[in-house]
């Protein structure tokens, strides 16, 4: 009997079987990750967005027309119908930054900035909420 020097058909098939079944393991993680990483480039955008928004907020002053209540002191937390609202889109995503204001008894006003878009990998509404207190007396 000769002595081959290659490989058989049956060897081959079984080999690119083998990977096969392996990179059909890899994938699905692949997906998984990207996914998790759209969303959490998002999050970031999202945080972003309320920071800055923060920060502007803590500028302007107390009775400025952007730290206004609509006279609701229960909507702190209402995303239909929020004190203000401006749009901004990044990498393609509209992320709507809200803010509703909260008047308190000891003449601070609650700011809660709500930033709020559409996932479309995952076919649901996200929200990212910042909550801060601003007051009449500067530092």
């Amino acid at each position: 009997m000769k002595k081959s020097k290659g490989y058989t058909l049956i060897e081959i098939l079984v080999a690119f079987s083998l990977l096969s079944i392996g990179l059909m393991g890899i994938i699905p993680l692949s997906l998984t990750t990207i996914r998790l990483n759209s969303f959490q480039n998002q999050m970031l955008n999202a945080r972003y967005l309320a920071e800055r928004h923060s920060e502007f907020l803590r500028g302007v002053s107390f009775n400025a027309p952007e730290l206004a209540n609509d006279g609701n002191n229960e909507d702190l937390d209402d995303v239909a119908q929020p004190d203000h609202a401006i749009v901004s889109v990044i990498d393609n995503v509209q992320y709507t930054t809200m803010w509703n204001i909260v008047e308190n008894a000891d003449g601070t006003r609650t700011v809660m900035i709500i930033v709020r878009w559409f996932d479309a990998r995952a076919h649901t509404w996200r929200d990212y909420r910042l909550t801060t207190v601003k007051s009449q007396f500067e530092l």
